[in-house]
This record gives C-alpha cells, sequence and structure tokens, in this order.
C-alpha cells in the first residue's frame, strides 16, 4: 500500500524546481541593485515604480508558466535568454529613440516625399520628385491638403476640389481676380485660410485664392513661402523653417 504523502513535505518534482526559482529571484534582485546603482534618479517617481512593478509581475507570470508546464532546466534557461535578449533589445531602442526617430523620418521622407522630415531646430525637409519639384502635404484649416511649391505663384492658390474639401462653398466666392500665368490669364477668388500647418510649422491667416479652372495640385505660393523665417534648395531638398 502506498503511504500517503505528507503534506509539508514537498515533492521532488517541487524541490528540483526550487533553485530555479532562487536563481530568478536573485537575478531579479541583483538586476534591480544594478539599476538603482547605475541610475539612481531613474525610480524616484511613481511612475517609474509604477513600470518595474509592471515588468516584474510580468517576468513572474513567464516564469511561473514554464515551471508549471515542467520545462526542463536547460529550457527554461534557453527562454530565459530570449527573454533577456528581448529586453536587451528595447532597452536600446528606448536608449536610441531619438536616432531612430530620425532614421524612421528620414526612410519615410525617401519613401513619401511630401510627408517631410523634421529635424532639430524647428526646420521641415523635402525632397524633390522626380521631375524635381517639391510636393508637400499640409493641414489647411486641419484638412490635408496636397501642394506642388511654385515660387512664381503670389499667393496660396487651391484648385476647386480642394477648396471643397476644407469648406469653401465655390457658388459664394467672388471670381474676380485676375492671375497672369503661363497658360495666361486665369481668374481666381481671393480667401484667406486660417492656418496651414506644415510639420511643426504653423502659419495663420495666410491669404489665398481659389483658382477659376481646375488644377492638378493646389499650389503653396509666397503668401506662405515669405511667412517663414527661411526657406531654401540644398542639393535636391527644400528647408523649411518658421
Amino acid at each position: 500500500m502506498n503511504r500517503p504523502q505528507e503534506p509539508w513535505r514537498a515533492s521532488p518534482k517541487a524541490r528540483s524546481r526550487l533553485p530555479l526559482f532562487l536563481l530568478v529571484g536573485i537575478s531579479t534582485g541583483a538586476l534591480i541593485a544594478l539599476l538603482a546603482w547605475r541610475f539612481p534618479d531613474a525610480l524616484k517617481e511613481h511612475d517609474s515604480w509604477a513600470h518595474l512593478i509592471y515588468l516584474l509581475g510580468f517576468l513572474v507570470l513567464i516564469a511561473s508558466g514554464a515551471f508549471h508546464r515542467g520545462l526542463r532546466a536547460r529550457q527554461t534557461v534557453q527562454h530565459a535568454l530570449i527573454w533577456i535578449g528581448i529586453a536587451g533589445i528595447a532597452v536600446l531602442g528606448y536608449a536610441y529613440r531619438f536616432e531612430l526617430n530620425s532614421i524612421k523620418n528620414r526612410v519615410l521622407g525617401e519613401l513619401i516625399p511630401g510627408a517631410g522630415i523634421q529635424v532639430a531646430g524647428g526646420e521641415v525637409q523635402f525632397r524633390a520628385n522626380t521631375n524635381g519639384s517639391f510636393i508637400i502635404e499640409t493641414l489647411v484649416n486641419d484638412i490635408p491638403v496636397r501642394f506642388l511649391v511654385d515660387t512664381g505663384a503670389s499667393d496660396v492658390v487651391l484648385s476647386p476640389r480642394d477648396a471643397k474639401r476644407i469648406g469653401l462653398n465655390l457658388d459664394q466666392l467672388d471670381f474676380s481676380r485676375r492671375y497672369q500665368t503661363a497658360n495666361g490669364i486665369i481668374k481666381g477668388a481671393p480667401i484667406k485660410l486660417g492656418t496651414i500647418r506644415v510639420g511643426t510649422i504653423v502659419i495663420p491667416n495666410v491669404a489665398g485664392s481659389v483658382n477659376g479652372a481646375p488644377l492638378n495640385d493646389s499650389l503653396l505660393g509666397m503668401s506662405f513661402l515669405e511667412r517663414l523665417t527661411s526657406y531654401r534648395v540644398e542639393n535636391g531638398t527644400l528647408i523649411l523653417r518658421q
């Protein structure tokens, strides 16, 4: 007859797991002590402690799941190394977040020239497209509008399509202004745009007009550009600064 196991005595399997629990506990404590010594001000804020407790709880959950499934010590160590590697990548990503964000902006600027690249000092850069022109994605009165930069245009010129998109009623506009263009005289309706936003650049009360004929792209003219501190072209890159 099998003798019932005494309730206060741990089973051999549980005793074999005890060193692993101790290893996890000692390693976690050593890591916290190291971080507290290396970054003494990191845990002074309440939010920092909350994040630390959350991460420790997550690690305990992962570890307990591994032990519950009865993983062998070698498998447990392998899994622990994988999680340590993931944590290391996360730490590196946080440490180099500004550099990575700059790389992300550069890649997006190359893939989507109109999106622009936000750089230090409040500048926004745009790469020229294959035609050598500059396309800029903006927010006009908080509505996305795509512009072709045109230093030869005195005003910001909206196509009728874009004018409707930002809520203008074309029937109520006065198309009495005459503009001299490469294609001849074109009539336009003078308007005032609340804001034009390009990245972190925000210019209020911009003089503009709605073109009387269809346009492929609205034109970002001098009534916007001359409100900037500077704008210049260097090596195929348009640089705007407010």
